[in-house]
């Protein structure tokens, strides 16, 4: 099953759409994270640590991660060239 949905999604995260980047001690890069709906228990789809440390951060609550957006947006205080930045300046692949 894993196999399949990491063919599914190319190899890459299901929300950041990146390769996993995170390392063990041995500089082994890690398998992408078996991401799943604390609740019910379904598997939603695979994730780098980052994206799964951010959704179990943020509670898996959509009205936190829309305010954070909501923050993000209107910041004027982002820095060129940050990963904020180029996100806001790509087209839009993310919609709600």
């Amino acid at each position: 099953d894993y196999l399949r949905m990491f063919n599914e999604q190319g190899g890459v995260c299901a929300i950041c759409k990146r390769k996993e980047s995170a390392t063990d001690r041995n500089g082994n890069t890690l398998s992408l994270a078996i991401d799943h709906c604390h609740v019910g228990g379904q598997i939603r789809g695979l994730l780098c640590r980052q994206c799964n440390v951010g959704l179990g951060n943020f509670q898996d609550n959509i009205t936190f991660l829309k305010s954070a957006i909501a923050y993000l947006e209107s910041s004027e205080t982002i820095p060129s060239g940050s990963t904020v930045q180029a996100a806001l300046e790509a087209p839009n692949t993310l919609t709600e």
